[in-house]
């Protein structure tokens, strides 16, 4: 980890490597494949909750599939970038279903994916700071609703700090 200034990655590594045995490299492209799996997922529900049908949701899966540039160059390589887009775009999902129900649990969600996302790269910040600021666009609900939402999202996202940094810690004891 004294190599790598990103410890998640290469702590999640370390663990995959510790837990199976096997060698560091197959750990990390075990890892890239998750994370692809998720980031694949995760698009497809994305699409999904913008009100695509199955026709569109299939032709999404096949432009992932298709670009060359992330099948045939990104994928391969071993970097922290998988597990960014993977958690990013997981965080995308729970942000819309909590801007559109309110409910405090996808809240949460929202902001331990966005922090794990951070983890892996500083620029998932940004939507953690900015995408609340959207709960003043909804003109379909009063303005003291607008506030409360964007109280309940930076209070999640002091919850979820705190509850990602006690597991955080706890993971780096076990490796």
């Amino acid at each position: 980890m004294a190599l790598y200034n990103w410890p998640l990655y290469s702590a999640l590594i370390a663990f995959v490597h510790k837990i199976t045995g096997i060698g560091i490299q197959c750990s990390a492209q075990i890892l890239d494949v998750i994370f692809f799996a998720l980031t694949t997922f995760s698009f497809a529900s994305l699409i999904r909750l913008a009100g695509g049908n199955k026709t569109t949701i299939a032709c999404g899966a096949l432009l992932l599939f298709s670009s060359l540039y992330i099948v045939g160059d990104a994928l391969p390589m071993l970097l922290r970038d998988q597990g960014f887009w993977a958690f990013l775009l997981t965080s995308l999902i729970f942000f819309i279903r909590f801007y559109r129900s309110g409910k405090l649990s996808d809240a949460m969600l929202w902001q331990l994916c966005a922090i794990v996302a951070v983890l892996f790269r500083i620029e998932a910040i940004t939507f953690l700071l900015l995408l609340p600021l959207i709960f003043f666009t909804n003109a379909a609900i009063v303005m003291r609703e607008r506030v409360k939402r964007l109280v309940q999202a930076c209070q999640s996202a002091s919850n979820s700090f705190q509850l990602s940094a006690s597991k955080s810690f706890q993971f780096l004891r076990l490796i």
